[in-house]
């Protein structure tokens, strides 16, 4: 299969037909080959400044294969290098197997010129080792500030979220720390999560839940259970896991979302909300409207007096052209804290955009 790539080949050697011959068996497993030939040390230390691929040596008058690798390793540059058979190496060039004594992941040495079909092999996959370093590290940064990101956002999450490994807490934030009780950090360190969690079969549930986690299963990643505070207080909780690293390592995420049993005062709340104004802070028309029935039905009875005034907003069009909405939000305002302050004692009410309505207990017709 061709690959679709470039290949940066530095030669040195005394032969450049030798070099030529290279390029020309490389190219059909390249798109192009760019080829840079030398046998000159001074020569080598300007070329190493562009960026090169793998570097085939075989001769060079004033260099040797040990003075090649020095140079390369004093630049601290990633380069592949293969040494081809001379002098210097040929007492110690393959084992007693005629296997070259060096191969790893950036050194072949040492192979003989002759022989091209295995310096062209060699070649091909050290570039293809270097391409994969170069990708790995890439990746590794990508992730680093992918973490660093992540680690941003979860400290200032209001969710309750931690790091654990082999089951054992590593990290926990703020909200997660107040959830289950822990003073500081250092408290919830090494503590295994099962001792956050409540009853024996739920202890059991997840330990199965979080084994087939670690096997790579992702179709359940919620567990339902009654958690347990460091106090000895428990709540019914939803805990979610996701893959995740920290510092490099890879750890599992856990939120933990506290249930709410409590309908009748989430529906308090929600009724609460409906009677309220969003800009003034004061009951609406519907909580006026409330207020007032109570009232009369009290005041019907004999049982108080009761009065109601209504206030309107004046000038309200000369308001709105001098200042725009913005400005009859700020006059609302304004108006609704007087009345406020004036009638202490009174229910004061925004009825409509710009009227009010206040009534005040017992009073009568004077």
């Amino acid at each position: 299969m061709r690959s679709q790539s470039l290949l940066n080949l530095l030669v040195i050697n005394d032969d450049q037909l030798y070099a030529e011959r290279l390029v020309q068996l490389l190219s059909p497993y390249y798109d192009s080959v760019n080829l840079g030939f030398l046998d000159d040390k001074e020569e080598l230390l300007k070329l190493l400044r562009q960026p090169w691929d793998v570097l085939v040596f075989g001769k060079a008058y004033n260099m040797s294969f040990t003075d090649v690798v020095s140079l390369v390793q004093e630049q601290n540059i990633d380069l592949p290098m293969i040494c081809l058979m001379n002098e210097e190496v040929a007492s110690t060039a393959y084992n007693e197997y005629e296997l070259p004594t060096v191969i790893s992941g950036t050194m072949v040495k040492a192979l003989k010129m002759d022989q091209e079909m295995p310096v062209v092999m060699a070649i091909c996959l050290q570039h293809n080792s270097l391409r994969s370093r170069r990708e790995l590290k890439t990746l590794r940064q990508v992730l680093s500030e992918a973490e660093q990101r992540a680690n941003v956002l979860i400290k200032n999450s209001k969710s309750a979220v931690a790091y654990i490994d082999e089951g054992i807490h590593i990290f926990a934030n703020d909200p997660y720390l107040q959830l289950f009780g822990f003073k500081s950090m250092n408290e919830v360190v090494g503590v295994p999560i099962i001792d956050l969690i409540s009853g024996r079969d739920n202890v059991q549930g997840f330990k199965q839940f979080l084994r087939q986690f670690d096997k790579g299963s992702r179709q359940d990643v919620e567990f339902n259970f009654e958690s347990v505070r460091t106090d000895g207080s428990t709540f019914e909780a939803k805990l979610q896991l996701a893959s995740a690293t920290l510092e490099g390592e890879p750890v599992i995420q856990i939120i933990i979302q506290q249930n709410s049993n409590n309908s009748a005062e989430v529906a308090k709340r929600l009724a609460e909300a409906e009677r309220k104004d969003n800009l003034t802070g004061l009951d609406n028309r519907r909580g006026f409207e409330e207020q007032m029935i109570a009232i009369h039905q009290q005041a019907s009875q004999g049982l108080m007096t009761a009065a109601l005034l209504y206030v309107q907003v004046d000038n309200v069009g000369k308001i709105r052209s001098s200042l725009g909405l913005q400005g009859i939000d700020a006059t609302v305002k304004q108006v609704a804290h007087t009345l406020t302050e004036l009638v202490p004692d009174g229910h004061v009410s925004r009825f409509s955009d710009t009227a009010f309505t206040i009534l005040v207990k017992k009073q009568d017709d004077e």
